[in-house]
């Protein structure tokens, strides 16, 4: 379903989990549909959860590549981790950057 259907269509699904206060799994490919209607979404990769979240933390925080594909466009970075010094290094000018507590 593509245009004003579909947005009714999830609008209506939305107000009838409101009303009714059941759980529902709602299985989609559409990112769009994905974070609009979700409380949490499951991004998953060839059967392979990458990541749970509330839509908000999966858009901020991406956990992976694919996960930042998946909800939106990237710009990513390549970057060289120094083991055991808490840095990052931008290989294209030796640019270095702290690391957040609880990176992975």
């Amino acid at each position: 379903m593509r245009g004003q259907p579909c947005v009714h269509m999830r609008q209506e699904i939305k107000e009838l989990q409101k009303r009714t206060g059941v759980t529902i799994l709602f299985v989609t490919h559409d990112q769009q549909e994905a974070m609009s209607m979700s409380d949490r979404i499951v991004v998953m990769n060839h059967g392979k959860i990458e990541q749970q979240g509330t839509p908000k933390d999966i858009y901020r925080n991406p956990a992976y590549s694919f996960v930042a594909d998946f909800v939106g466009k990237t710009n990513l970075i390549s970057v060289q981790a120094e083991a055991g010094e808490g840095k990052l290094v931008w290989p294209a000018g030796g640019i270095r950057f702290s690391l957040p507590p609880g990176t992975r």
